[in-house]
């Protein structure tokens, strides 16, 4: 195998000559360069391969391109996911995001190719103390263990794509690694709830907090919830709505006859999420039981899961309700459930039925 480097008529890129004696054939491989500078780069790595591989090489065994720069990568990244349409319009917004952010971390001239285990340690550090620009803990510094998954997901996938769909490099040491946060849900009693309704002045932030309470609903799932009454028992009750790429799932949940009005002061308030969780960050403290990073709006989807599995709901039913679509899911609530049951025997000096 020979290789060479050509500048061919009529074409702006350089492209990399390669005879196969072998298979007595010709193979081009475009470099995507313009300049011979980067091009005879890419030469070298044929050279290379001519060297430690010699005439045996098959065309599946040379690289297809140069690997880019990190920002050049991400932008065709990102191109390439937006014409899929395989994300709904919110989740995109937060790939562009946390991509956005990552180039910023490590810098857009930075090669793929040159991401190591330094730069895993730095971007991980930079999760780990970044400032939160919303949400009740707008602020403070350090990213959740939830949020920072995300965002390790995210750019792995990136990093996957660049190996396996666009082969710019055949492995990488940068390596981001998941952290595993608490699975036992942060819980609150009844008791505490009362509270929590007192020390919240806008009774349209109270009207939220109740469809989380009594209803599970989660703090996005306010807003664009949908009143129906179900014509064989007369029950009210609330569908919900929850888009995940091109898919669009709903469930029905119970909503008890005296939340009807919180429902409907919810339509009028239309409030945006980091609202609702700054004033439920406020109430908590007023209440005194507020804890940092584990006590948010969740935490009333999470009592009224687990208050179900108290009064006997069947894990089929409350996953339904949730819109698992496993009760592997919704077994986490029925081992909270003994938890939930020393919370009350506190409270009340005796176990409830």
């Amino acid at each position: 195998m020979s290789v060479k480097l050509v500048k061919q008529p009529r074409r702006k890129t350089y492209d990399v000559r390669i005879w196969l004696k072998k298979y007595q054939k010709i193979h081009w491989v475009n470099t995507y360069c313009t300049n011979e500078r980067d091009a005879k780069k890419v030469l070298a790595r044929y050279v290379k391969a001519d060297i430690e591989h010699g005439l045996g090489l098959r065309e599946t065994q040379l690289p297809t391109s140069p690997p880019p720069s990190l920002g050049e990568a991400v932008d065709q990244y990102l191109e390439k996911v937006d014409k899929s349409k395989d994300m709904s319009a919110e989740t995109y917004k937060l790939h562009k995001s946390v991509m956005n952010t990552f180039v910023d971390v490590m810098g857009r001239s930075v090669m793929i190719d040159q991401l190591g285990v330094d730069e895993s340690k730095q971007y991980a550090d930079y999760l780990d103390t970044t400032e939160r620009k919303s949400g009740a803990f707008k602020g403070t510094r350090g990213l959740s263990e939830n949020a920072q998954n995300i965002r390790k997901r995210i750019v792995t996938t990136f990093m996957n794509w660049c190996i396996n769909d666009r082969k710019w490099i055949g492995s990488t040491d940068f390596k981001l690694v998941q952290t595993n946060p608490p699975s036992i849900p942060k819980l609150i009693t009844p008791k505490q709830f009362d509270l929590l309704l007192k020390n919240e002045p806008n009774e349209y932030l109270r009207s939220y907090y109740k469809l989380g309470w009594y209803c599970g609903l989660r703090r996005k799932e306010c807003n664009p919830s949908r009143l129906f009454t179900d014509r064989k028992t007369g029950q009210l009750g609330l569908l919900v709505s929850i888009t995940k790429g091109r898919r669009t799932k709903e469930r029905s949940v119970p909503l008890p006859e005296g939340n009807k009005v919180d429902w409907m002061k919810v339509q009028k308030a239309q409030y945006s999420l980091d609202y609702i969780s700054r004033g439920f960050k406020r109430a908590c403290k007023r209440a005194g039981f507020y804890e940092p990073y584990k006590t948010t709006f969740h935490t009333l989807r999470h009592s009224y899961a687990t208050l179900q599995c108290v009064e006997g709901t069947h894990l089929v039913v409350l996953a339904k309700y949730m819109g698992h679509t496993s009760t592997k899911t919704t077994e986490k609530y029925a081992d909270a459930e003994a938890r939930m049951y020393a919370m009350l025997d506190q409270e009340t000096g005796k176990y409830l039925a």
